[in-house]
């Protein structure tokens, strides 16, 4: 189910504020989450057995790791990874490396932490 002891409740609550920061502040166009592994599992490993309860009550999202990875290999145009922050992404700096090498469509790397914000939480 989730890599944490968190409520079904409180990781939505907190994978639809993900999804709406990323949506509103970050621009990004195509949004993919793994709410089932761990940030210092592999990419390749990540998702291969998915909560479908979890996405199917997440309207605006792309996909998992998994479709992520198959994205990667089918887009022919430059990419700009955009990650709420380093470890949205991984927990394993080497995993990353590993990701930039492979999948050459990504041309730039964002790790946005939200520093500045107009609103209050």
């Amino acid at each position: 189910m989730f890599p944490t002891a968190d409520t079904l409740d409180n990781r939505m609550k907190l994978l639809h504020q993900m999804i709406d920061n990323l949506r509103s502040r970050s621009f990004v166009a195509r949004i993919f989450m793994s709410s089932s592994s761990r940030a210092s599992t592999a990419f390749v490993e990540r998702d291969l057995k998915v909560d479908q309860k979890v996405y199917q009550q997440l309207d605006k999202v792309d996909g998992t790791t998994q479709d992520f990875i198959k994205h990667l290999n089918a887009f022919k145009r430059s990419i700009c990874l955009v990650v709420l922050d380093f470890a949205g992404l991984s927990s394993r700096y080497h995993h990353v490396q590993e990701l930039l090498k492979e999948y050459l469509a990504i041309k730039k790397f964002t790790v946005d932490t939200f520093m500045i914000s107009n609103e209050l939480l």
